[in-house]
């Protein structure tokens, strides 16, 4: 890992992703390496392609290998969704591809998959919905050992990609010992997590040490979660700068699918509800609660799943109870999620309004179906 060698335009083309330290010779990098453990089978796939001496691995074919890597976490997230609900409640296959539907295009996962597959979150929400789907099979009866190896492996890299995401490994942990009580005391399933935490992380500790001479460090020197007295918590939902609900509208119906879970199952109602509202408190402590050039409140990604859970129990319910209201409102759901996917693919990832600019806000969603439009005097 010489720094040196490094070709000077690489760190541009990266998007600043890095730096090097020319007196060290090393390349200094904030970000961890969980993300690029799971780009890696694509990139080995993409430097054959390009053969030895056709890439400096920086090229097109390289850069295509992320953009595929992208879509295939976000459709085996999706199927692994499909087969967590599944497993909760069969016979309701119409509800769940509702759910489906939802979850891709109503937020703003699609648009971390496809337009920016380079950000981390399209790779934790598949993780996640592993990890998800794992916990809600262990109600059917005892794991055997690949299940508890592929949960502790997701676990260790939801954590090691994005460390604050804890909370979502603590609320699937949370899951698993209310449905299986006897693996709270198990000693396996204690070993073999942090067998696996040690093993994910070991490559970054490395990393750490050749760097900065230390096998555990904070590598987000001068930002941290400043606001933690002053939580932006009416930004982080509802600004047009970047806010949750405008940019990733069927987050709404959270508090009616944490009251459909609710009806059926109280504990983890209890779970996700703490989990939604820490998630939501770190975001919006946060020094820079918008988190920059972004769509929509970004962390919320991949916490989806948890979020299908709760659609699919509000959509089951009012099947039952109130089958005229959920026709009704089906074609409704349906229209704000295609808006929200015209709005993935038009709008500009660095938002240049302020942070209640409605307007602004307002003329990005007319511009996504009607074009651009006069530009003087918009506010």
């Amino acid at each position: 890992m010489n720094g040196n060698q490094v070709p000077d335009d690489v760190v541009s083309r990266s998007g600043g992703g890095f730096r090097i330290d020319h007196a060290e010779g090393k390349i200094i990098s904030k970000y961890t390496c969980g993300v690029a453990m799971l780009l890696a089978p694509f990139y080995a796939c993409a430097s054959f392609i390009a053969g030895p001496t056709n890439s400096d691995s920086w090229g097109p074919t390289h850069y295509a290998a992320v953009d595929v890597a992208g879509i295939f976490y976000f459709i085996l997230g999706l199927l692994l969704i499909h087969c967590t609900l599944m497993e909760w409640e069969k016979g309701r296959n119409d509800l769940t591809w509702l759910s489906l539907v939802c979850i891709a295009f109503g937020t703003n996962l699609f648009f971390y998959a496809f337009v920016e597959p380079a950000f981390s979150h399209v790779y934790s929400f598949f993780l996640v919905a592993l990890s998800l789907f794992l916990a809600i099979r262990s109600r059917r009866g005892p794991w055997n050992m690949w299940s508890l190896f592929l949960f502790a492996t997701s676990n260790a890299l939801i954590v090691l990609i994005r460390p604050v995401d804890i909370i979502a490994v603590l609320a699937l942990y949370a899951l698993l010992f209310v449905a299986a009580p006897n693996l709270l005391g198990s000693k396996r399933v204690w070993l073999v997590q942090g067998l696996m935490f040690f093993i994910i992380s070991a490559p970054q500790m490395l990393y750490w040490k050749h760097v900065f001479g230390e096998w555990v460090v904070y590598s987000y020197a001068g930002e941290g979660f400043t606001n933690w007295a002053a939580p932006k918590i009416a930004e982080v939902l509802a600004a047009p700068l970047n806010g949750l609900l405008p940019h990733a509208p069927v987050f709404a119906l959270l508090p009616l699918g944490l009251w459909a879970i609710h009806q059926r199952d109280r504990i983890m109602a209890l779970i996700f509800a703490a989990m939604f509202a820490l998630i939501l408190y770190t975001c919006a402590a946060w020094h820079s609660w918008h988190f920059g050039c972004a769509y929509g409140m970004r962390p919320l990604v991949q916490y989806t799943p948890f979020l299908a859970l709760g659609l699919y129990a509000l959509f089951c319910w009012a099947k039952d109870h109130r089958v005229g209201l959920l026709h009704g409102a089906m074609p409704m759901i349906v229209l704000i999620c295609f808006v929200n996917y015209r709005f993935m693919l038009y709008k500009e990832i660095c938002y240049p309004g302020e942070t209640w600019d409605w307007k602004y806000y307002g003329r990005e969603l007319a511009e996504t179906f009607f074009g651009s439009l006069p530009t003087e005097h918009y506010r």
